[in-house]
């Protein structure tokens, strides 16, 4: 699968600018509230990465959870049309690494008597 990470930190940083003006903050207004630099703020509103420290210190600033941040942006990175899950993580058994199907075994120590 072909991970579109370009493509969700720009909706990202087009979703952050929104809210910015929507509000009708100005970016020395946003800068005092936020705690991230200037230069910082502006390469976010352009799409480059986040880190989650920051994503949490831009919802808290526009009063809104990570989610409600997120939210209509998926869950994570975009995969580009036509591409597989299983291409990211194939699955391949081989002898060493078979897929067991049983649960894992409980330590006698751990087990409860009733």
């Amino acid at each position: 699968m072909d991970v579109d990470y370009k493509g969700f930190s720009k909706a990202l940083g087009e979703r952050i600018r929104k809210f910015r003006k929507e509000r009708g903050w100005k970016h020395s207004d946003i800068i005092a509230n936020s705690g991230i630099n200037d230069s910082q703020w502006r390469k976010y509103e352009r799409g480059s990465g986040i880190t989650a420290e920051s994503m949490l210190k831009i919802a808290a600033c526009f009063k809104m959870s990570v989610s409600d941040l997120l939210r209509g942006l998926g869950d994570g990175p975009i995969a580009t049309p036509g591409s597989a899950p299983e291409a990211v993580f194939p699955v391949q058994a081989t002898a060493r690494n078979s897929v067991n199907t049983k649960p894992p075994a409980v330590p006698r120590s751990a087990k409860i008597s009733v």
